[in-house]
């Protein structure tokens, strides 16, 4: 009975040292949101094949009250890698079909103690109105950049003897490049002496306008 009630003593005062360890509680907390996708982003986890366009950003961003106000924030997501920084992108190649897994860590580095939460997201709930989507309704056309120049494929419905505008906008319907016919070749339409301003950007909207018809097609960049 002795060797008892001085197990519990110890074990009071483990719990009054380990509480002592963080006298001010760490309340970690997570910012969520989609954002365009740039050739200066940085992705530290991407999920989708390697050779299809990213679709969807998220930007993650790291928080927390209480403590010390001197924080560390440790990301992982799905339960691999693991990113030491204030905040992360997670980048989605070909489709945004996914539920992700994120977890956060923030450590107090004067307390010496941390707090962890973990999150299930749906990109799609961040991504719409913020990120263009690829999807199996939209008519979509494939890009490259060669050089100076913007080479969009797969026009084979257009023939060599159409006569057509070509009008090139960004994804706020900003125009970028209109001219007659600037270069078709078999199915591919060339725009030449594109600048590097136009470059910041993975989507585009192209008009042609013909004499017996108009169509409209976004336009997806594959080699950022």
């Amino acid at each position: 009975m002795k060797n008892y009630y001085l197990l519990l003593f110890c074990f009071f005062c483990f719990f009054q040292i380990s509480k002592a360890q963080c006298p001010n509680p760490i309340n970690p907390t997570m910012s969520i949101a989609g954002v365009s996708y740039s050739s200066g982003t940085s992705c530290n986890w991407t999920l989708g094949s390697s050779q299809d366009a990213i679709v969807c950003v998220l930007s993650l961003t790291g928080g927390a009250s209480g403590g010390s106000g001197n924080y560390t924030y440790t990301w992982t997501v799905n339960g691999s890698g693991s990113v030491t920084y204030p905040y992360i992108y997670i980048c989605f190649r070909g489709s945004t079909n996914y539920v992700v897994w994120v977890t956060l860590t923030v450590t107090d580095n004067v307390q010496g103690c941390s707090e962890t939460i973990r999150e299930s997201i749906n990109p799609d709930a961040y991504c719409s109105g913020q990120q263009i989507k690829k999807t199996s309704n939209d008519t979509w056309k494939t890009a490259i950049l060669n050089g100076d120049e913007l080479i969009i494929n797969n026009l084979s419905e257009l023939t060599d003897s159409d006569y057509a505008v070509y009008s090139l906008y960004n994804m706020n319907g900003d125009l970028l490049k209109s001219s007659g016919v600037i270069t078709k070749l078999s199915d591919k339409v060339i725009f030449r002496n594109f600048n590097e301003e136009n470059r910041f950007s993975t989507f585009y909207i192209l008009n042609i306008l013909t004499q017996s018809s108009f169509r409209s097609y976004k336009v997806i960049l594959i080699n950022r």
